[in-house]
């Protein structure tokens, strides 16, 4: 009975080793993530100047970006889409959200 005491513990213990190493790695990895995520927000408010074509440069590749809308924000994604998942968030319209809205749900009854 000792040994398989002993045996749970020791299991028990690296268990507990494993997550707590995690944790620390998420935190110390998330400042991380934020610095490239505001590095990626100055070079996107840079690329969003209107070159010769409406689309802006993609932020991460500097190719071509195509307007792509998804359920809750349009974006300008890059073209080369698999390989790059560089985006530019779309210029919002100057119409409220309430106007657009009820503009879709007439188009939807037609």
């Amino acid at each position: 009975m000792s040994v398989i005491r002993l045996l749970a513990t020791v299991v028990g213990l690296l268990l507990f080793l494993a997550i707590l190493k995690a944790l620390i790695r998420s935190f110390t990895e998330g400042s991380s993530r934020e610095e490239q995520y505001r590095k990626l927000q100055r070079e996107e408010r840079g690329s969003t100047r209107k070159s010769g074509s409406e689309s802006p440069k993609c932020p991460i590749c500097g190719e071509e970006t195509e307007p792509h809308e998804y359920p809750h924000i349009k974006v300008y994604r890059c073209i080369r889409y698999p390989e790059c998942r560089g985006f530019v968030k779309a210029p919002r319209s100057g119409r409220p959200k309430f106007a657009l809205d009820w503009e879709r749900k007439r188009r939807k009854d037609r």
